[in-house]
């Protein structure tokens, strides 16, 4: 059963395709048709050993994420893609884009297709590692573009980056699970960012000739532990185009 973040984030992607149609600039959350799972972590399973041996040195926290970040290797990434899920992508929207890189643990989870965009999850098995595209992306941040009144998303929420050398960028949290639900109609005032919730990096794919995607990587799930920006642009620069 799909879990209350995963419910959340889809009725963002609701309010985001309903804008969308009367206003090509809307902006809203980075997910178009899922949102972060119930956050978890893995653990590892240790097995008891019948001795007694000292604790360990207490290790002091690390200000950065501390995940293994040798790669997951393609062959793996798409090892749970079937033929079928890759045609059905490549005849929706002419073309399939995949990542050669993803941190280390996490596999293909899941592949979402629409006549407007994919979504391909990757899991670890939390599924909270999500490539999007093609998806529009609005610098001011508006949740309604045109509308001056419309909340504007925080400055401090958004850095700019480089992907390939090109300018990307990179936003740290979305519109409140309250702010989504209450939706265009919201009162200003009313509007919250919240900062922890997702880490997004925004940038544009050439898929071919003048053919030029916007392309969504979003971290899910308290992405300030486990993984930096820095690593979303690692994956960014290793997406290939699959034929």
């Amino acid at each position: 059963m799909p879990s209350t973040g995963l419910l959340v984030g889809l009725m963002a992607v609701m309010v985001v395709a309903a804008c969308s149609r009367s206003s090509p600039d809307v902006t809203g959350t980075p997910a178009p048709a899922i949102a972060a799972p119930t956050p978890a972590t893995q653990g590892e399973v240790l097995t008891p050993s019948p001795t007694t041996t000292p604790a360990p040195s207490p290790t002091p926290p690390s200000p950065t994420p501390t995940r293994a970040t040798s790669a997951t290797p393609a062959a793996i990434v798409l090892g749970g893609l079937g033929p079928r899920e890759l045609d059905e992508l490549r005849e929706t929207l002419g073309y399939a884009l995949f990542p050669e890189y993803i941190p280390a643990g996490f596999k293909l989870s899941n592949i979402m297709v629409s006549p407007a965009r994919a979504l391909i999850v990757f899991g670890d098995p939390e599924e909270r590692l999500l490539l999007i595209y093609p998806v529009p992306f609005s610098p001011e941040g508006h949740l309604v573009q045109g509308m001056p009144d419309s909340p504007k998303r925080p400055v401090d929420a958004l850095s700019d980056v480089t992907v390939h050398g090109e300018s990307a960028h990179l936003v740290r949290g979305q519109w409140s699970a309250e702010t989504i639900t209450l939706g265009p109609g919201i009162d200003p005032k009313r509007a919250k960012w919240d900062y922890d919730v997702n880490l997004t990096l925004f940038f544009d794919f050439q898929v071919s000739g003048d053919n030029v995607v916007g392309v969504w990587i979003q971290a899910m799930d308290s992405p300030a532990d486990w993984i930096t920006g820095q690593e979303l642009v690692k994956i960014a620069e290793s997406i290939r185009r699959s034929d």
